[in-house]
């Protein structure tokens, strides 16, 4: 089963690129970038960086604790670069080429509502496993396929800027076949922010 999705899913062929200007970014994926500010601080990393940032504003919150490294590519990185100095912002289409595990030393990596994005995860797959070698923690995040459809949804994303969406089972199965150890946060994170 191609990323271990069933042989039914109706992949999306062709996404529109997701331009991240909407009043509401801030806050979508919220608590995962409230998160890596926790594990950074705990784990006395000096670096965030952010693999497929959009346009930055979630990381760029955490400048005057971390340095801040943002990867994205098109409208995204070039307002990034426009609107915040403050960090290192990188141009980098995932679809194409993984990133390498030197820049994740001594990190927290954010990977949050991006992979649902690609049409080729395989470069961001590799750049999560780069990423696992040398941060001190690696965090992923996308919408639970199951949790926003509320049942069984076989493609393609109602979303146009989704190539295809996955269960958290579905997920984690597939990272795990792929050798990406795999530490579900949620249950943990819910009961330390109550």
């Amino acid at each position: 089963m191609p990323y271990n999705l069933k042989p039914t899913y109706i992949h999306r062929e062709q996404p529109e690129y997701f331009d991240d200007i909407l009043p509401d970014s801030m806050a979508w994926q919220s608590d995962i970038y409230r998160l890596a500010g926790k594990l950074a601080r705990e784990s006395e990393a000096r670096f965030l960086v952010d693999i497929g940032c959009g346009q930055g504003d979630k990381l760029a919150q955490f400048g005057t604790e971390f340095a801040l490294i943002g990867y994205d590519y098109g409208n995204n990185i070039a307002a990034c670069k426009a609107k915040y100095n403050s960090a290192v912002w990188l141009e980098h289409n995932l679809n194409e080429q993984p990133i390498e595990a030197g820049i994740f030393s001594h990190s927290v990596a954010i990977c949050a509502d991006v992979i649902e994005h690609l049409t080729d995860p395989s470069a961001l797959l590799e750049t999560l496993r780069n990423a696992a070698q040398t941060a001190n923690y690696v965090l992923v995040s996308t919408p639970d396929r199951q949790r926003v459809h509320k049942k069984d949804h076989d493609g393609p994303p109602v979303n146009k800027y989704h190539v295809r969406e996955w269960t958290l089972a579905e997920l984690q199965g597939w990272f795990e076949a792929e050798g990406l150890p795999v530490k579900d946060w949620r249950a943990k994170h819910k009961a330390e922010s109550k």
